[in-house]
């Protein structure tokens, strides 16, 4: 699944390099640890689970969580 494909059924809010692996034997990267994993429907989300060092600025400060918000902690990790 592509990352536009994702990101308009789920926002993951906790990615971090642990939550990024390859599985035996395979070359894909799998995103894993959907535990906070929310459903945008073009809202913001207003919980704040994840790992700070990883989130968005405004997803510390104001609790706002978009699709958004995992590009940031791509970036971060990358």
């Amino acid at each position: 699944m592509n990352a536009a494909l994702l990101h308009s059924q789920l926002v993951h809010r906790d990615l971090k390099p642990e939550n990024c692996v390859f599985l035996d034997g395979e070359t894909q990267l799998k995103l894993v640890d959907f535990d906070f994993c929310g459903f945008p429907d073009g809202k913001k989300i207003s919980e704040r689970p994840g790992t700070r060092g990883y989130m968005a600025p405004e997803s510390v400060a104001e609790g706002s969580y978009t699709e958004k918000s995992d590009m940031w902690s791509l970036d971060v990790i990358l």
